[in-house]
């Protein structure tokens, strides 16, 4: 198996074609299906406000027949008071046979039964006569007055705020003359109407603008409600009205138990009544229900053409594709064993054939590639160690420090002698990666043969180097030492100090040789830098290798020291 390198290229998916599809559909049908909900929910607004428009008109005509009815009710009442019959048995019944008694009071009757039957919300119509202690009823005809009557009369008596007086067991108006005595109950006569609550709702709910809408009459004067009282949403519906501000007229939506509610109320000042229409907004718009229906099985409809579509173009198309893409993605990791193979003919077949085809094309040139590269670097290694490898003086400085020391020479001795361990490193050390302690004993050598020769002129100072197991290029330091000691002496007229030291850096270990020699220009770092690659120096020599030993060209670097001197850095990059 092949691999380019353990290197793992990070996962990007493609945009899958099916999802893509769909996106697109979506896009499209979009705009439709908010244009369908801004039409709808258009539509509902209008419906909504023309039903409160019709309930306001409907609620205003309902109250004014009744207002119209209460009134011509009271008219008729208003005329009783000049009935012959009436004010004779009132004033003049005295002396009078009882047979002339009993057709007046006939009479009279027959007069409240006809006002009685004028009117379908007219219940009964009683006078009473407190002298006599009689009450002529138009439905149950003459009786006495009774205690309960007494107490209807006073209770209507003190409620009359307005001509109707709703009590506990109805809803009344009367009229009185001249006049009611509260302390003795007294009164010539009183003409008293009692209403039919049950003929009002029927009139009021039938009247109701709303479909499967409720109606409610209360009346302020008293706790009587005629229509739906007996429903929680009725009573929730009818406090919020009367919570307002402004209950005198208006309109709005009311939420019971997560139901929503279409109000329109008013009051009238003629019956002291608040009038109250509700319905449900489900009821309200029933008739748009089937135009949503069809709306949403419309999308639905679409929706399912949509994921059709995508899983047809998913199969077809997007599948082939994922996996031509996913094997590109295992060769861009580094893998190149890969083979894919597709069962039907079709465009995919011939893509995946020149597909394994390419990748067989590329493991051949790899292959040659990485040979001929391998082979390359080993030829040039030999060629540049070859200008810094003369083993063959290695027995002569030895021999030379043998004669000086029996003569007694020991310069001479200690000069030839540690030229000569010089000498036997290189020897040792022909290959290209030695470790950093090696190169560093190497370079102390040689810098110790260098202070021997310019004796007090010269000092090289070696910082202590850090414990490290680091691996760099064979004689790299010596040249940078010998290149100090070449440039930096004609320029330093004093001692000259070369200082070999490391410097931890983020991404590896800094080692520079720096020297005191002066005049060291920003110019000169930038033309020594240029001549790395126009030069076949020794300088040009270890940029070289360590390129080619680190794989980076920026290990060899050139700065202006602290002294003005030349100051060379090699970095040891980390995990090398």
């Amino acid at each position: 198996m092949t691999r380019l390198s353990n290197r793992v290229t990070p996962t990007l998916r493609p945009s899958s074609v099916s999802r893509g599809v769909f996106l697109i559909f979506l896009l499209l049908i979009t705009p439709f299906y908010l244009m369908s909900l801004a039409a709808y929910a258009r539509g509902s607004h209008e419906v909504k406000q023309r039903i409160i428009g019709n309930g306001r008109t409907e609620i205003t005509n309902t109250l004014l027949i009744l207002e119209n009815e209460i009134s011509h009710i009271r008219k008729t009442q208003s005329d009783l008071i000049q009935d012959k019959s009436l004010n004779e048995l009132a004033y003049f019944s005295e002396g009078k046979e009882n047979y002339d008694i009993m057709l007046l009071r006939r009479d009279l009757r027959e007069r409240l039964g006809y006002i009685q039957s004028d009117s379908t919300y007219v219940k009964d119509v009683s006078v009473y006569l407190f002298a006599s202690g009689i009450k002529v009823s138009g439905r149950d005809g003459i009786s006495e007055i009774t205690e309960s009557d007494r107490r209807v009369i006073k209770d209507f008596w003190e409620k009359r705020s307005t001509q109707l007086a709703a009590l506990q067991d109805g809803l009344y108006m009367g009229l009185f003359y001249p006049f009611y005595d509260v302390e003795t109950q007294f009164s010539e006569y009183s003409i008293i109407v009692e209403f039919d609550t049950e003929a009002i709702n029927k009139f009021i709910n039938k009247n109701a603008f709303f479909y499967n809408g409720r109606t409610i009459l209360k009346f302020m004067s008293g706790d009587m409600i005629i229509g739906d009282s007996d429903s929680d949403e009725a009573k929730q519906i009818l406090s919020d009205a009367l919570s307002r501000d402004n209950y005198i007229s208006g309109d709005g939506s009311f939420k019971y138990e997560g139901k929503n509610y279409i109000v329109v109320y008013q009051y009238s000042l003629a019956l002291d009544a608040l009038m109250v229409n509700y319905i449900s907004e489900t009821s309200a718009f029933q008739s748009l229900s089937f135009y949503k229906n069809w709306m949403m099985a419309f999308i639905a409809i679409i929706i399912a053409v949509i994921l059709s579509f995508s899983y047809t173009t998913y199969v077809i198309i997007h599948r082939p594709l994922k996996r031509l893409y996913d094997a590109f993605s295992q060769i861009a990791g580094g893998r190149l064993d890969i083979e894919i193979e597709h069962k039907a003919s079709d465009e995919f077949k011939y893509i995946y054939e020149h597909f394994n085809d390419m990748v067989a094309t590329i493991n051949r040139l790899i292959r040659e590639m990485y040979e001929q590269k391998i082979l390359a670097q080993q030829a040039e290694l030999k060629q540049l160690q070859s200008k810094i490898n003369p083993h063959f003086l290695y027995n002569t400085f030895f021999s030379i420090a043998t004669t000086a020391k029996a003569e007694g020479s020991d310069i001479t001795y200690e000069l030839a002698h540690k030229t000569g361990k010089y000498f036997r490193y290189v020897m040792k050390n022909a290959s290209e990666r030695v470790t950093l302690k090696n190169e560093l004993d190497y370079a102390k050598l040689y810098a110790e043969i260098q202070e021997l020769r310019f004796s007090n002129r010269l000092t090289v100072k070696f910082n202590d180097p850090p414990d490290t197991e680091a691996y760099l290029p064979a004689f790299c330091i010596q040249p940078l030492i010998e290149n100090a000691i070449a440039h930096g002496l004609e320029l330093n007229t004093g001692g000259k100090v070369i200082i070999v030291g490391f410097e931890e850096r983020s991404e590896g270990l800094e080692l520079f040789v720096e020297d005191n020699g002066g005049g060291i220009t920003k110019e000169k770092i930038e033309q020594i830098q240029k001549n790395l690659s126009n030069t076949d120096d020794a300088l040009a020599n270890i940029s070289r290798r360590l390129e080619i030993t680190f794989g980076r060209s920026d290990c060899l670097k050139f700065s202006v020291g602290k002294d003005n001197g030349l100051r060379v850095e090699i970095l040891i990059p980390n995990n090398i």
